[in-house]
C-alpha cells in the first residue's frame, strides 16, 4: 500500500472539488479502490502504488487544466483523469 500527499498550487481548491464537493465526488467515483481524502489544498491518497500513481499523474493534469482554463466541467474531469496521458 502507497500513501502520498500532493499539495494543490496554483488554483483554488475549492474550484477543483466543486460546489458541494461535487466534483471531488466524481473524481472519487472514478477511483474506488482508493481512499481519497481532501482536506483544503492537500489531497491524501491511499492505495496500491501503481494506482496511486495514476492517480497522481492525472490529478496534476487536471489542476493544470484548471489553471490553464480557470474552469473544469465533469465531462472534463472524466476525460482527464481516465485518459492515457496523450
Amino acid at each position: 500500500m502507497a500513501e502520498q500527499i500532493v499539495q494543490i498550487e496554483n488554483v483554488n481548491p475549492s474550484d477543483l472539488y466543486g460546489a458541494k464537493d461535487q466534483y471531488l465526488t466524481i473524481i472519487k467515483n472514478l477511483f474506488p479502490k482508493l481512499k481519497i481524502i481532501a482536506r483544503g489544498d492537500f489531497v491524501k491518497v491511499i492505495g496500491e502504488d501503481d494506482e496511486v500513481d495514476y492517480f497522481i499523474d492525472h490529478l496534476t493534469m487536471l489542476v493544470n487544466h484548471l489553471e490553464r482554463y480557470g474552469s473544469i466541467n465533469p465531462q472534463v474531469i472524466e476525460d482527464v483523469m481516465i485518459s492515457n496521458g496523450e
